[in-house]
Order: structure tokens, then C-alpha cells, then sequence
């Protein structure tokens, strides 16, 4: 009874201090649409939460993990920053890659929006990878199961892509991992510099080993300057984050 009294009274402070930022977020009805979704969902049969209408399909989600949930929640909001900018960065008919794909949400919206006529997409947990074929069994994508890095037992993507396509697009969302994606992809990079949209997190270097910053150096290196991922494109230049922050970066 505390522990739920305590998470109310977070959420409520949480709600508080991003109507005193924002005044206007108590005007946008997609916030009260979104949180109803998100506190209906322990109380919905499997069926009714395995599936959602977006990007003029049906999206089959996790009806079982948080990840499921947010999808459930968010739908047509859900990351909708970062695909306005790819809609604006990336030209119609692109070829992409999607690591960390998990059940395939990026590849469909890239897919169905005409922005990609191909996508390679990445996934290493079998039941999200089987998700990630029901959504795009009828689409231009190649699927691999699988851990994408550096290391001789991992996926190497450089080898998993056909020598004589360019790649325009490259997502990258590995929990932390991101770092290993990257490498696994430098000869991809250093041929086509694609655009890329990577995850960063505070984490990584406490359960990884891997700083945000070496990925950041990483991307320098080879040339690229690195974005919030929004229309304003900001330069992204912190050098440290928050516990547990994670941001979403546009790279060119």
C-alpha cells in the first residue's frame, strides 16, 4: 500500500512540474488520451492489447512487457519527433537498417511511409523477433536474429548487408549496446555515411562498460555531427547525463 501511494504521489509531482514548465500541456488532450491507455492496460484481456491500427496497418505489439504498453499507449505520438526529422532527412526510396528493431516499429513506419523500399532489421530476443516477422512478413524487410556487435560470436552487419546497396538510414536502439552497433557497422559508415539515429543512455557505463561519450567520440571520428533528435536540430554538446537519462540523437 505505501510502495502504490508512493508511486501516485511521484506521478502526480511528475504531472505537476510539466504543468509548471508548460502551462499549455494542460490544453493537449493527447497527454490525458495517452495516460488513459497507459493505466487501462493491466485491466485488458490479451486480445484486446496485442494489436494496435497505425501507420494504415495493423501493428502487432508485446501484450506483456512495458515496452508493449508504451506502444499501446502512445501509438501515433510515440517518438514523434524523431520520425518527423527522418521524414525530413531521409529521401523516399532509401534503403535502411534497423538495429534493435524489437517488433518492428521503425521498419513499418519507415516501410509504409514509403520513405524506405528496403529495410534490414535486427532483433536478438526470439519472441520479439517472431512479433517482428508477423509485422513485416508482407514487407521489403530482412530479418536476422540475433546480437549485433563487434565480437567474433556476435552479428557483424557489415556482413549481413548486400556489397552493392547503399544505406541511407541507419536506427540504432540497443539498450545501451549502441557503442558495439556502431563498430559492427564501420564499413557500412565509411562507404555511404548514412544518416543515423542512435540511443543514448546514462547507464551504459555502469552495466555495459561503454560511456555515451566514446560513443560520441565514436561518431566524430568518422566524420559526423551529432543532433537532438528533433526539427530544431540543436547541436548536442552535454557531457554528462542525468542517472538513468536516455536521449535519442540524429547523426549526419
Amino acid at each position: 500500500m505505501i510502495k502504490k501511494i508512493l508511486n501516485i504521489f511521484n506521478y502526480l509531482t511528475h504531472i505537476l512540474l510539466k504543468v509548471i514548465k508548460n502551462p499549455k500541456y494542460l490544453l493537449e488532450p493527447k497527454h490525458y488520451l495517452i495516460k488513459l491507455r497507459f493505466h487501462l492496460w493491466p485491466f485488458l484481456s490479451r486480445s484486446k492489447k496485442n494489436k494496435i491500427s497505425i501507420f494504415n496497418t495493423m501493428l502487432h505489439i508485446e501484450s506483456d512487457t512495458f515496452n508493449g504498453r508504451g506502444i499501446y499507449s502512445y501509438r501515433n505520438f510515440k517518438d514523434n519527433d524523431e520520425r518527423n526529422l527522418i521524414s525530413s532527412e531521409i529521401k523516399s526510396g532509401s534503403i535502411c537498417i534497423d538495429i534493435g528493431s524489437n517488433i518492428g516499429f521503425y521498419t513499418v513506419f519507415l516501410l509504409k511511409s514509403n520513405l524506405a523500399k528496403k529495410v534490414y532489421s535486427f532483433e536478438s530476443n526470439p519472441n520479439t523477433f517472431e512479433i517482428l516477422r508477423q509485422n513485416t512478413k508482407n514487407l521489403n524487410c530482412i530479418q536476422t536474429l540475433g546480437k549485433v556487435g563487434d565480437k567474433t560470436n556476435q552479428i557483424i552487419v557489415d556482413e549481413k548487408i548486400d556489397k552493392n546497396e547503399k544505406i541511407d538510414f541507419i536506427k540504432i536502439d540497443l539498450d545501451g549496446e549502441d557503442y558495439f552497433a556502431l563498430k559492427s557497422c564501420k564499413k557500412i559508415i565509411d562507404k555511404y555515411k548514412p544518416k543515423i539515429l542512435i540511443e543514448i543512455s546514462e547507464s551504459s557505463e555502469r552495466i555495459q562498460g561503454v560511456s555515451f561519450l566514446d560513443v560520441i567520440k565514436y561518431l566524430n571520428k568518422l566524420g559526423y555531427r551529432i543532433y537532438y533528435a528533433n526539427k530544431n536540430l540543436k547541436e548536442f554538446k552535454k557531457l554528462n547525463l542525468n542517472k538513468d537519462q536516455v536521449i535519442n540523437l540524429f547523426c549526419k
